[in-house]
């Protein structure tokens, strides 16, 4: 069972703010779309773009419309904004439709917006024929052709003829793929020799990356002459659909004008419209930022139409909230305003409440210096929060590093827009969302001695505290802890730091007290104290921060003890390649818990070494027996084709201690490369026969990812033993053991804690406390 709420937390959650939510009007929509059309559309990317098929799928219709990306009313604003002589009173100017389809897209803007100069092109004779029959009386001004808009549109309809180009959904059918980028250019090249020297192109798409790139080269980029792009989105409030639906308008003629920023975004990263003069302008090198933010917008929108309806026991995390920079100066720095990071990250909680009539939804504000906690960083705890709550859903924030929290009231205000997308739509569109927090305030940081950022990793922070029990009191010690800003809720490296005997019995050293805030720089902070470890401190040799490192050290110490035994009375070397750094601190625990160990680190990130040394007290060399590889873990070990048994390299343990960068394959420790067949094969193969181990800890969200895994090792090490340990009852750890072959007979019938204790005892004799860590207590199946 999961550890218990504290009593005191679920009695200090308590409503801090009471934010009203009334949902806006939806856009209208068409009445005539039965299920049964959908059954129509294309089957196959290439469909599109048959001739065919569009007869056929308009014959099926039976003149009744279908509106591709929204009806007239829903994209009145945009055409309002493309179509300037009607916003000037003015009627004349030319309009082209192209792929105008059977939409009464083209009849509503005659009829409603008065504007009559339409011309309307189709490669389908029929629809043409369909449609000029059925607008010949209410729109008899209105013309109708069938023609290839890849080809020949400018010949037959003249070039510089028209003001204005209308396109609903016509570019994403010619480029369905991106194989059919050809057909995209023809049929752009087709539209710029129709258009007027100031002519306007508007065009409505879904934005797919290939064919937003294509269009923001196109309109936007270093080489595209005189043209200007604004990008628009269509809102959607009540998250119908998981689309953002993008219009954008590209005007010739204007480039010239202005500071040379080709783009402007008139959205938000959520798809929300934005009024002109808050638009974001972009010059054309920054094409790279526009799609940045664009997606984002997308991913927002897919989010919030996923959780539009609650679906109790559902849980969402990981939702990243990108604010904009409150300065009225909108420009391409937008996207890169947060350089730490996002400002917040909510986990949606949807719930099977106890109380028979539950309220919709609250937010509840994680305090910060928590996110750590079990409660508040994991889904099974923030499932307990809401459920000592009446709630259906529960909207949980977190505050991230790099940012700067006033209040609450800051907090509120800034999340007042955000939630809105997160709220169920089955609620009363009265009601008001409160907000829930432990205690009056949002929490306190704790103290960040050094910050940087590292070539793979990215952005870190070097935190430190100093230790109290539970009921508060300075234990004499500072916790120090490796925080990396793409993962701020999980702890990367933690050591507790005492005085060093040397110095004398000093309660807090230089490095390890909380400055006051304000009182140094970054640059500061990160030049002093190079190597506190070496002046001031020591590690503890008998706290060790993780669990799953306590698992690891154990299992290596019980399931080898023999080979270990045999190797010490020798006074022999055996040899431990550990993949993955961190801060240093499991690599120090093998080397002193296991001296007969030599340990080798592998390291991807080569600056990380400096921040172990400097930070965590982590120091390295032939005569200490511990060593760091700067390289690749995993191609380390994989095998050789030219390597001969005779050359290989091999060792007595391999352990594997390195995160999934990509959070999105549902697995966080480690990469999906490490569980490979080839990867098992290759450490078997290096593993020296009598007690050669592979330790690994594993992280998976799937339980079939979990099981596949453990399938696969004891598949391939199906001649020696497989075990599995789960650090503690809520963790979300696996520790994975696999020796190379079985044990002897005699070290099998011991229990693994009598194994470990006789270690401990021969290695440390003259220690009072064996075993502080709890070696001896774990529990391996």
């Amino acid at each position: 069972m999961p550890p218990p709420v504290s009593a005191s937390v679920l009695k200090s959650l308590k409503k801090a703010s009471i934010e009203a939510l009334k949902s806006p009007s939806a856009p209208s929509k068409p009445q005539d779309s039965p299920r049964d059309d959908l059954d129509l559309l294309p089957q196959h990317f290439q469909q599109f773009q048959d001739r065919a098929y569009w007869d056929a799928f308009f014959r099926e219709r039976k003149q009744r419309a279908f509106e591709w990306y929204g009806t007239y009313n829903d994209l009145r604003p945009f055409v309002a904004k493309t179509v300037e002589g009607w916003r000037a009173g003015r009627k004349r100017e030319r309009a082209l439709v192209i792929g105008c389809g059977n939409s009464d897209f083209s009849a509503d803007l005659y009829q409603e917006g008065g504007f009559q100069r339409i011309v309307n092109v189709d490669f389908s004779a029929s629809v043409i024929e369909e449609m000029r029959c059925k607008t010949r009386e209410s729109c008899p001004e209105m013309e109708w052709e069938v023609m290839d808009v890849t080809a020949g549109l400018a010949e037959g309809l003249g070039r510089g003829s028209f003001d204005v180009v209308l396109d609903k959904g016509t570019l994403d059918a010619i480029f369905s793929t991106p194989e059919s980028e050809c057909h995209a250019d023809m049929m752009m090249d087709e539209v710029e020799d129709v258009l007027s020297p100031n002519g306007r192109y508007m065009v409505v798409t879904l934005g797919q990356d290939f064919i937003l790139g294509k269009l923001l080269e196109r309109f936007g980029g270093s080489r595209s002459g005189d043209w200007r792009l604004s990008l628009h989105a269509v809102e959607d409030p009540e998250a119908a659909s998981p689309f953002l639906i993008i219009v954008g308008v590209a005007s010739r003629g204007q480039a010239g004008e202005g500071d040379g920023k080709r783009i402007s975004v008139h959205f938000d990263d959520a798809g929300r419209r934005l009024a002109d003069d808050k638009a974001r302008t972009f010059r054309a090198p920054d094409l790279a930022d526009v799609l940045s933010l664009v997606n984002m917008a997308q991913e927002r929108v897919a989010v919030k139409h996923e959780l539009r309806d609650i679906v109790p026991g559902r849980f969402k995390g990981e939702i990243h909230i990108w604010l904009a920079p409150r300065s009225t100066d909108a420009t391409s720095e937008i996207v890169s305003a947060a350089p730490d990071g996002p400002r917040y990250t909510l986990s949606i909680v949807d719930l099977v409440p106890q109380n028979p009539a539950p309220l919709p939804c609250a937010v509840f504000i994680i305090p910060q210096g928590r996110e750590h906690d079990w409660l508040f960083s994991t889904a099974d705890g923030l499932r307990q929060v809401g459920l000592s709550t009446d709630y259906r859903r529960l909207i949980c924030v977190r505050m991230n590093r790099g940012h700067v929290f006033r209040d609450m009231d800051e907090v509120k205000t800034e999340l007042g827009p955000v939630v809105i997308d997160f709220v169920p739509v089955d609620r009363d569109p009265a009601y008001m969302v409160p907000y829930l927090a432990v205690g009056d305030s949002i929490g306190a940081r704790s103290a960040v001695v050094a910050s940087g950022e590292l070539p793979g990793c990215g952005r870190y922070c070097v935190e430190e505290e100093e230790d109290k029990d539970e009921d508060g009191k300075d234990r004499g010690a500072v916790v120090r802890r490796l925080i990396f800003y793409r993962n701020q809720h999980v702890i990367q490296s933690e050591v507790r730091l005492v005085p060093s005997p040397q110095k004398g019995k000093q309660k807090v050293v230089e490095g390890g007290k909380k400055k006051k805030k304000g009182s140094s720089t970054k640059k500061d902070r990160a030049s002093r104290n190079t190597c506190p470890s070496a002046q001031n401190y020591a590690v503890d040799w008998s706290y060790l921060s993780f669990d799953y490192h306590r698992t690891m050290l154990g299992g290596l110490i019980a399931l080898t003890y023999p080979h270990l035994r045999r190797a010490a009375k020798a006074q022999e070397r055996r040899h431990c390649l550990l993949i993955g750094l961190g801060g240093g601190g499991l690599a120090l625990f093998v080397r002193h818990y296991v001296p007969c160990l030599e340990v080798t680190v592998v390291e991807l990130e080569v600056g990380l070494v400096d921040v172990a040394k400097e930070w965590f007290g982590f120091s390295c060399g032939g005569e200490q027996g511990l060593r760091v590889d700067a390289g690749n873990g995993h191609t380390r070990v994989l095998l050789n084709e030219d390597e001969s048994s005779t050359e290989m390299e091999r060792w007595d343990a391999i352990i594997v201690d390195v995160d999934n960068a990509d959070a999105s394959l549902g697995i966080s420790c480690p990469a999906p490369d490490f569980l490979t067949g080839h990867f098992l094969e290759s450490c078997r193969a290096r593993l020296v026969d009598e007690g050669g181990i592979l330790i690994m800890n594993v992280a998976a969200r799937s339980s079939d990812l979990l099981e596949g895994s453990m399938e696969a090792t004891r598949k391939i090490f199906a001649s020696g033993e497989v075990h599995e340990a789960r650090p503690t009852e809520q963790d979300v750890n696996r520790v994975l053991f696999a020796l190379k072959t079985q044990r002897p007979t005699s070290a099998s019938k011991l229990s693994l804690g009598v194994q470990t204790e006789k270690w401990l005892d021969e290695c440390f004799p003259e220690s009072k406390n064996v075993d502080p860590l709890g070696l001896c207590d774990l529990n391996i199946s």
